[in-house]
Parts: C-alpha cells; structure tokens; sequence
C-alpha cells in the first residue's frame, strides 16, 4: 500500500513550527519550493527553512495552531493563529519582549507528494503595531491598563 504524503503534510510543517522540527522536511519539501507572502517570493528549500527559522528566533515560544483545514486533491488550505513572546530581532526590530498574536491563512501546494508552493496571507502590518504598541501595554510585560491588541481572524 502506498502512503500519501500530502495527507501527513499539515502535522509535519506544524511541528516544524512549533518545535522546531526542521530536519524532517527534507523528503517533503520540493529543493526549489517557492514562497509568497507579503514580501519578495523566495525560492528553495533553505529560503524557506529559514523564513520558519527567522519567525522562530524572534519568538522562540511560538505556537502555532491551526484554525480549520481541508484538503482539496494536492492542495491544503489551512487557516491558522500563532501566538508567542518577542524575544529575538525580527524586520530590523530589536526583542521588545511584548507577547502578540497574528493569524491568516496559507495555501500550501504538493507535486508528486512534495511541497512545491505556500501561498501566506496574512497582515504584517497587524503583527507590527503589536510589536509597536503604547509603552506600558500589557503585551510589554509591564503593568497595563489596557488587554493587548490581538488580531481577528482572516
């Protein structure tokens, strides 16, 4: 019996986020994936181990869960929310230490069972003004008079 490779995929990236489990993705992700997010496609394998590694250093404690999912033929579609705590550089940004939390939505796309395209939507700009938000705000750490900003769903 031969097994789907697509069908794993989703838990197999999640992990990859949240632990760090970059070493696995060898067999699944294509060596000339393509990304597109709000910025310049990038292109290869290690450009995108590195846009995962890059989101991980600036919050180590990243958790990433999915919203709702579904499949259709070689395509995931998965809605998603991330939490973490700022920590390391990020756009520039020095670690604020301020916990945020951002959503949106990827399109991963598999070819002969390997990831060949991610489609990111998802607002930077939401994600920034968090980091920039009002000194004092409890996203900071420090003591607050107001929730911090959380981003709605896509």
């Amino acid at each position: 019996m031969v097994q789907d490779p697509v069908a794993g995929a989703p838990a197999r990236l999640l992990a990859a986020w949240n632990d760090g489990a970059l070493d696995g993705l060898g067999d699944l992700v294509h060596p000339e994936v393509i990304r597109d997010d709000s910025g310049e496609p990038t292109r290869g394998l290690e450009a995108y181990l590195d846009s995962i590694r890059v989101l991980r250093g600036a919050f180590p404690d990243i958790q990433v869960s999915p919203i709702d999912s579904r499949r259709d033929g070689d395509t995931w579609i998965i809605r998603w929310r991330w939490s973490g705590t700022h920590k390391g550089p990020l756009l520039g940004m020095g670690p604020t230490g301020r916990r945020v939390k951002h959503s949106g939505r990827n399109v991963y796309t598999f070819r002969d069972g390997m990831l060949v395209h991610v489609q990111v939507d998802a607002d930077p700009t939401l994600l920034l003004s968090q980091l920039k938000g009002p000194v004092g705000s409890a996203s900071s750490g420090k003591k607050a008079s107001s929730p911090p900003a959380q981003i709605n769903d896509p």
